[in-house]
């Protein structure tokens, strides 16, 4: 706990409520690659590669001469360069990766399980313990692991389902993390 940056920890200290006492708090281990980042990355080497070959064959291997003028001709290796620029953030997956995981914070309260986002805009997920269905422990030999405490279900825009897990990622002491959520929902069932 002690590499909590002091900025997210106010932040979170600003989310508790008068009568609310932190539990439990963390940040994920930053890692650059996982399942999902690693397939981007790999996938956007050829992406690019193929991009890059395209848009300099577009061009006809060489830089455009403007000393006559602008031709229409000299446009089309323009049409390569979205490609491109979707190639290069597939292959800046793992480090947007690592920047999100170093700018989260995991918390379990008296109250609530709380996930704080700091990227762009600070994002709080609120989850109460009686909307915490299926928990689920993913844990590694290293006691790293996830904690899935519940899922969101979407339709895209093709009307296919998705799925999201909501949830602590690469943590340690999952498995002790997964001891103080079941204790809040216990506690919770008591009250009610």
């Amino acid at each position: 706990m002690s590499r909590i940056s002091h900025h997210l920890d106010s932040k979170l200290s600003r989310e508790l409520e008068s009568d609310e006492k932190l539990i439990w708090r963390d940040q994920p281990r930053p890692t650059f690659f996982d399942g999902a980042t690693t397939a981007t990355f790999f996938f956007g080497i050829p992406w690019t590669a193929f991009a890059i070959f395209w848009t300099c064959g577009a061009a006809g291997f060489e830089i455009p001469d403007f000393s006559e003028g602008l031709q229409i001709t000299m446009l089309f290796p323009l049409f390569g360069l979205p490609f491109i620029v979707i190639g290069l953030f597939m292959l800046a997956a793992p480090v947007l990766h690592y920047r999100k995981m170093s700018t989260t914070l995991y918390a379990v309260t008296t109250k609530r399980v709380l996930i704080l986002e700091n990227n762009a805009k600070t994002q709080y997920t609120s989850i109460e313990p009686h909307r915490i269905c299926n928990l689920t422990r993913r844990e590694a030999d290293n006691g790293y692991g996830d904690l899935v405490i519940s899922h969101e279900f979407s339709v895209d825009s093709d009307g296919d389902k998705q799925t999201k897990e909501i949830g602590f990622f690469n943590i340690a002491h999952v498995r002790e993390v997964e001891k103080i959520v079941k204790k809040l929902i216990e506690k919770t069932a008591d009250t009610e």
